[in-house]
């Protein structure tokens, strides 16, 4: 399972020279990209740092193969009913993509629970090739909203749904980062109000959510669907 997921993430990553993934307790490797003779180093130096700090840890520099702007970047993991580890990769990459490289890696961590979760057959076979094709069209965006954007859209486009909206909850506070179809959509927009209310109540709710309109869920969702007409 391990040696798959890191697999897919140099995939899904862009322009990946080298990555590990690394336990926090022994430091020791416990699958690496493309094999198993790359020099750890500088990635398992920057994971025993992202294990000290909890957080994710990048540091810019040049690729020593190509001599272009690249960085490595350690990001702490949790594999699921095992062990705390770290995720440390080098790829070619600039600063103005560091948001990107960052959001992929927490979106691999929600791949590596659905295939700890035992789905890993169903995440393998149905989903993986459409992710990484879905993927290669995005990653040339710059920003978080432009990328978040055009997942949401591409995503839109792929289930046949009329909208698709991508948020975040910081502190207990959601925000709607991106909508599909819209690269200019207003924040302030009653719509957009609602479906960030809908996020933290399905956050607080602790599990997904499928309204069907005759749910307990609480009062977001519900005012969501009467204002958008949702039978």
């Amino acid at each position: 399972m391990i040696n798959e997921w890191v697999g897919t993430m140099c995939q899904m990553l862009p322009k990946v020279i080298r990555a590990s993934l690394i336990g926090v307790s022994t430091g020791e490797s416990l699958a690496s990209w493309p094999d198993d003779h790359i020099d750890l180093h500088d990635l398992t130096t920057a994971a025993s740092l992202c294990g000290n700090r909890k957080a994710p840890v990048v540091s810019a520099g040049e690729a020593s193969s190509t001599q272009q702007a690249a960085m490595i970047v350690a990001f702490p993991m949790i594999i699921p009913q095992q062990t705390d580890a770290v995720f440390s990769v080098e790829l070619v990459a600039n600063s103005s993509q560091q948001g990107t490289v960052l959001q992929l890696l927490q979106w691999g961590q929600r791949w590596l629970d659905l295939l700890a979760a035992g789905e890993n057959s169903v995440v393998s076979a149905n989903t993986a090739s459409t992710v990484i094709s879905l993927l290669d069209k995005i990653l040339k965006r710059e920003s978080v909203t432009e990328l978040t954007t055009a997942l949401a859209t591409l995503l839109a486009d792929h289930c046949g749904m009329d909208r698709i909206s991508v948020g975040f909850i910081n502190h207990g506070t959601s925000s709607i980062a991106a909508t599909s179809h819209h690269h200019d959509f207003q924040h302030r927009g009653l719509a957009f109000q609602l479906a960030s209310d809908c996020l933290l109540e399905a956050s607080e709710s602790g599990t997904d959510v499928t309204f069907t309109g005759n749910d307990a869920i609480g009062g977001a969702h519900e005012r969501y669907a009467s204002t958008h007409s949702v039978a």
